[in-house]
C-alpha cells in the first residue's frame, strides 16, 4: 500500500509576555483585631514601602517598621523588611526552541515527538505559574476547516484538563506531556493532554508552577503527533502561547 506523505510545519511557539503581580502602595499601622472566636495581633506594619527611581538612582525603601535590617550569625541569616521581600533573584522565563519548528514528514501510524524546554527563575515570594494555550487545532493552510484533531488517547478520555494513556500507534491526533528536568514543578508527568483550544473558549492551563521562591526550575514539554491514512495531505499550522507569571503577594 502506498501512503501519501504529509508535512506538518510551522507550529509556532510564541512567548507573548512575562507578567508580574506587584505590591500596591499601602499605608498601614499596628493592628489588634478581635472577634468572638479569634484575635489577630499585628505588632508592626509598614507606614510606607515602595520602589523609587530617577535618572541617577534606584531605591527600594521601607518606613515605619521596627528592626528592618540584615541579621547574621554562623547558623542563620535574616533579612527583615519589605526591601528584602522584594526579589533578590531575577525573574526570567526561557524557552529553548526557536519561534517555530517543523515536524518531519509524517506517515500514517508512525508517531513523532518534539520537545521544548521551559526554564524559570523567580524571586517572587509566592512563586510563579506557566500556562499554555493553542489558538486552534492544527489546520490545513490551504484548506481552512480541515484539521488534525487533538488526541483523545487510547481510552478516549484525554481532554485539555485530563491526562490519559496514549501508547497505541493506531491512536491519532496531537497532544503533549511533561517531564521534569530540574525540580518537580511540572503539573503532570504521566499520560498526555490536549492543548486548550482558544477557538473553543478553553482557558489556558497551568503546566508548571511553584508556590515559593525558585532559583531554577526546568521542565520539558513533549509534543506528540500521529495521523491516519485518511488524513489529507498538506501543511498544517497552529500557534501555541506560553505565559509565565510571578506571584509576589
Amino acid at each position: 500500500m502506498k501512503f501519501r506523505r504529509i508535512s506538518i510545519s510551522n507550529i509556532l511557539l510564541l512567548i507573548t509576555y512575562l507578567s508580574c503581580i506587584l505590591f500596591p502602595r499601602i499605608n498601614s499601622y499596628a493592628y489588634d483585631g478581635q472577634s468572638e472566636n479569634t484575635r489577630i495581633q499585628w505588632g508592626n506594619l509598614n507606614t510606607f514601602s515602595d520602589k523609587k527611581s530617577s535618572e541617577s538612582y534606584y531605591l527600594v525603601d521601607t518606613g515605619g517598621q521596627l528592626g528592618n535590617d540584615v541579621y547574621t550569625s554562623s547558623h542563620y541569616k535574616i533579612m527583615a523588611g519589605f526591601g528584602f521581600y522584594y526579589s533578590l533573584i531575577p525573574f526570567s522565563f526561557v524557552i529553548d526552541s526557536e519561534n517555530s519548528f517543523n515536524f518531519l514528514e509524517l506517515k500514517p501510524n508512525i508517531p513523532q515527538t518534539a520537545s521544548t524546554i521551559l526554564t524559570v527563575t523567580s524571586g517572587a515570594a509566592h512563586g510563579y505559574v506557566v500556562t499554555v494555550q493553542q489558538n486552534h487545532q492544527l489546520e490545513k493552510s490551504e484548506e481552512p476547516g480541515v484539521y488534525i484533531p487533538d488526541t483523545l488517547g487510547d481510552n478516549s478520555d484525554i481532554t485539555y484538563q485530563q491526562e490519559g494513556l496514549w501508547e497505541l500507534n493506531s491512536t491519532y491526533g496531537f497532544g503533549y506531556t511533561l517531564d521534569n528536568i530540574i525540580g518537580t514543578d511540572a503539573a503532570f508527568t504521566t499520560g498526555y493532554k490536549q492543548f486548550p483550544d482558544a477557538s473553543n473558549s478553553e482557558p489556558p492551563q497551568v503546566i508548571i508552577e511553584n508556590e515559593g521562591v525558585t532559583r531554577t526550575s526546568s521542565a520539558r514539554l513533549i509534543y506528540k503527533i500521529n495521523i491516519g491514512a485518511m488524513q489529507k495531505a498538506g501543511y498544517y499550522t497552529s500557534t501555541i502561547k506560553y505565559n509565565c507569571t510571578g506571584t509576589f503577594w
